[in-house]
């Protein structure tokens, strides 16, 4: 079923609010999702809003959606993630900086290009010392 802390949010949510479903075209769910997912907020609110725009009531805004996952474990594989992309963002600006010619090597380009690979490596090595294996 879940965890305690799931099991009481959803004792707390059926005592707060009312399940309400709504079918509409897929197109039009799936554009509100992405919007709602650009903004920041969940489609419940959204459609709180609109629903007491229409009964001309008041409601609070919008709270945005909490990002950062509750416990240590998730956090560790997130980050771990995003230092795989970063790996490979410093990887692509490493074939960047090998592929500029020899002619080149005393310009600007390739000063940013080595600069850019120094910071990377640095910031993958300070985000490997957040959970140290």
């Amino acid at each position: 079923m879940g965890t305690a802390a799931t099991m009481a949010k959803r004792k707390w949510n059926s005592a707060h609010y009312t399940n309400i479903t709504a079918a509409m075209k897929p197109e039009l769910a799936a554009g509100l999702k992405d919007h709602c997912r650009e903004r920041g907020v969940s489609v419940t609110s959204v459609i709180s809003e609109l629903v007491a725009e229409y009964l001309h009531m008041q409601v609070s805004a919008p709270m945005p959606c909490r990002k950062t996952p509750d416990n240590r474990g998730r956090r560790r594989r997130d980050l771990s993630k995003h230092i795989a992309a970063i790996e490979g963002i410093c990887h692509g600006e490493m074939e960047y900086l090998d592929n500029i010619p020899e002619n080149l090597r005393n310009s600007i380009r390739f000063e940013n290009a080595e600069e850019s690979v120094g910071h990377l490596i640095s910031a993958i090595d300070e985000l490997k010392e957040v959970y140290p294996e």
